[in-house]
């Protein structure tokens, strides 16, 4: 059974099984882990002059919590791609 990527685990269902419950586990901490620091960067205030643009940047009211969600995505792109240029430089 294909999981992802390059993970495979064979027939084996209950291999599947434990690993689809952890990936589901993970998801589920980062679930409750975001709540504070979401509350945390809306209570930020990044400044009227820091950040120049549209959807409340402007006015400090979500600036922080944009920043940092394109700071995550920015990271976990840049982990996907080294991840991608090692599986390739492996085979």
């Amino acid at each position: 059974m294909r999981i992802c990527g390059d993970f495979s685990v064979g027939g084996d269902r209950a291999a599947a099984v434990t690993l689809y419950g952890f990936a589901e586990l993970v998801r589920g901490m980062g679930n409750i882990l975001s709540a504070p620091i979401s509350a945390n960067l809306l209570n930020r205030n990044l400044g009227a002059n820091s950040l120049k643009g549209g959807y409340g940047t402007s006015s400090g009211e979500y600036g922080a919590l944009i920043v940092f969600c394109g700071v995550m995505m920015t990271g976990a792109g840049l982990l996907e791609a080294v991840d991608e240029y090692l599986l390739r430089r492996r085979k």
